[in-house]
């Protein structure tokens, strides 16, 4: 697990966590399945598929796949969606009432050693990492109420190198 999330100290400033914040049950339990089924098997949908039906995850298949490309998965109230075609992973969970999106950044940095990242907009950060052969995987963030439940939200997805995209 390290291994693969060392990446992101080479587009990233590690930070420290807060010191004496712990994270809450729900913002353990969600970067321990993101970081297990999307991050250690990126760009690898078939690893990714079979680790999320294992214990202790135990996703099941949830329907068609999305407009987007995504296969919709479910393990109670959490979804995850995994791209073969998008080389992509998200996860999705309802976190305490408590949970903001600094708390969660906190528990995210202790995990896997993200710094502050970019804002997207005031709920969301994101983060571009370095990987092999010039290519990027760009990792978000957003914690939110909007929908009166308190949600967050991890997405990864890995982006072609440089040389292959269009400008």
């Amino acid at each position: 697990m390290r291994s693969r999330l060392l990446l992101l100290g080479a587009a990233a400033i590690l930070c420290p966590a807060a010191a004496g914040a712990q994270p809450t049950p729900a913002e353990s339990r969600l970067i321990a399945a993101f970081t297990t089924i999307c991050l250690e098997h990126m760009g690898d949908a078939a690893a990714q598929r079979v680790t999320a039906a294992a214990a202790p995850w135990t996703f099941v298949t949830d329907g068609a796949p999305l407009d987007n490309g995504l296969v919709p998965y479910r393990s109670g109230s959490t979804r995850l969606g995994i791209g073969e075609a998008l080389q992509a992973c998200t996860l999705t969970g309802e976190m305490e009432p408590t949970v903001t999106l600094a708390s969660f950044l906190s528990a995210l940095t202790a995990a896997v050693g993200t710094d502050e990242g970019q804002p997207l907009d005031a709920n969301s950060r994101y983060w571009l990492i370095a990987g092999n052969r010039d290519e990027e995987q760009v990792l978000s963030l957003k914690v939110s109420n909007e929908t009166g439940r308190n949600l967050a939200t991890l997405w990864v997805q890995r982006r072609a190198p440089a040389s292959q995209r269009s400008h």
